[in-house]
């Protein structure tokens, strides 16, 4: 069985980091800057051939972020300034917490020797995701599945894929002010591709 993997650790800080902020006053949707946040984190991943033509994989990363320094002039919602300590030391906004990942994918050889069908099925966690710089909205965990067939040939190839196959209902964005764009729901669709000869 071939099997590999990586590993990191990381620490990256950033300044002027940018948010957004719906006012319903003027129905504008506006950006606000947190001046300065720190991400410490990790991520791994693994991928192994357990068997002829299959083939999975496994991932998981986890990321602390902290906002650092917050200019109470930097929020459109409070342009006359708040109290920087309901800030400070918060989550930074549309970060998820963990993320796990992983996939399955087969290989099949046909009798005629120069095509296949290849077989692959993916799922995804996304953690608890904090959607302001107040920690007032939090999105619950998604779990999503997706999944593809795809008959390749020579020089051609045919897929039929599916993305959030579930069909689950939930949120991509959310701002304060009133404002939430709802995820794709569950798509169908067929790709064709062609490679020209050089």
């Amino acid at each position: 069985m071939n099997l590999r993997g990586g590993f990191a650790l990381y620490s990256t800080d950033t300044e002027n980091s940018p948010f957004f902020v719906f006012l319903q006053e003027n129905s504008t949707q506006n950006i606000g800057v947190v001046d300065k946040a720190t991400f410490q984190g990790f991520e791994f991943d693994v991928t192994a051939n357990p068997l002829p033509g299959l083939r999975v994989n496994a991932g998981f990363g986890y990321v602390d972020s902290e906002i650092k320094d917050f200019i109470n002039d930097n929020d459109p919602l409070y342009p006359a300034g708040l109290d920087e300590s309901l800030v400070i030391g918060n989550q930074t906004p549309a970060v998820s917490k963990t993320t796990i990942n992983l996939g399955a994918q087969y290989v099949h050889d046909l009798s005629d020797g120069i095509s296949s069908l290849v077989w692959r099925l993916d799922y995804q966690r996304l953690g608890k995701t904090n959607f302001d710089i107040y920690e007032s909205t939090t999105r619950d965990p998604v779990n999503l599945v997706n999944a593809r067939i795809t008959y390749e040939a020579e020089n051609w190839s045919l897929a039929l894929w599916a993305k959030n196959l579930a069909d689950k209902q939930y949120n991509s964005e959310w701002s304060p002010g009133g404002f939430l764009y709802r995820a794709r729901p569950r798509v169908f669709g067929l790709t064709y591709t062609y490679n020209f000869e050089s």
